[in-house]
């Protein structure tokens, strides 16, 4: 059982890495289009047009993981840290809108709105993500919004802003320190929470299903990415993004 459940949590984490990796360098592109010129803006939503949908998928299967093999700890976590949880689902939909919704009219205010609610929602998803890891890993608070937690958002931002201006580069080496730098600290901050994970978890018969269904599936999830990073690593120039 406590093979099973240490299966399981190098899962989750795994999963979660991945997302922070592909989806941090669309987060913080998304936070660095506010500070950009018009072509520079185009540049940034067409680059991480391709990608920001499927990179979410990373997201919502590490979630939906932890609600099968530990859900008192996703009971936990959802009933201690609702606000910054509805806030991570309230900005990454209202990114997914404005993305799609941008170019839809040629409009100049049209384009500013949705704009701006894309850096914005980006900004707050970033922030908020950081703010409950830092709750996660500093274990049950009264305080939120304590000063640990602030900072650990305030990091967040500034590593997902410098992943993404890596990704923009066009450069592999500084998109490639800033992907370890974001795997790295996801496995220091995995061993230190480490032993406040498990608690009750689901039955044995439960985790080995889940496990069998993981390895027949996540071949194909990690095929497909490749592939779309492969093929779609650089729009075409007449994007609809």
């Amino acid at each position: 059982m406590y093979t099973l459940q240490s299966i399981w949590f190098g899962l989750i984490i795994f999963l979660l890495t991945v997302y922070a990796v592909l989806d941090g360098f669309d987060l913080g592109a998304g936070i660095l289009y506010l500070f950009s010129g018009e072509e520079k803006k185009r540049r940034i939503i067409s680059a991480v047009g391709p990608f920001w949908d499927g990179n979410e998928v990373w997201l919502l299967t590490g979630g939906g993981a932890t609600f099968a093999a530990f859900p008192n700890a996703y009971a936990a976590i959802l009933s201690t840290l609702y606000a910054p949880v509805i806030a991570v689902l309230l900005a990454l939909g209202l990114r997914a809108v404005s993305i799609e919704f941008r170019n839809k009219i040629e409009n100049s205010a049209w384009r500013a709105f949705f704009g701006a609610v894309f850096s914005l929602s980006s900004l707050c998803s970033a922030f908020a993500m950081g703010l409950i890891v830092g709750n996660v890993v500093l274990g049950p608070s009264q305080d939120i919004y304590n000063t640990t937690a602030i900072v650990f958002g305030v990091a967040a931002v500034a590593l997902f802003i410098l992943h993404g201006a890596a990704f923009l580069s066009d450069k592999k080496a500084p998109f490639i320190l800033t992907s370890v730098a974001i795997i790295a600290s996801a496995i220091v901050l995995s061993i230190i929470s480490f032993p406040e994970s498990f608690g009750t978890t689901s039955s044995y018969l439960t985790l080995k299903t889940m496990l069998i269904l993981a390895l027949i599936g996540m071949p194909f999830v990690v095929a497909y990415t490749v592939w779309a990073y492969v093929v779609l690593k650089r729009p075409a120039k007449n994007s609809l993004y």
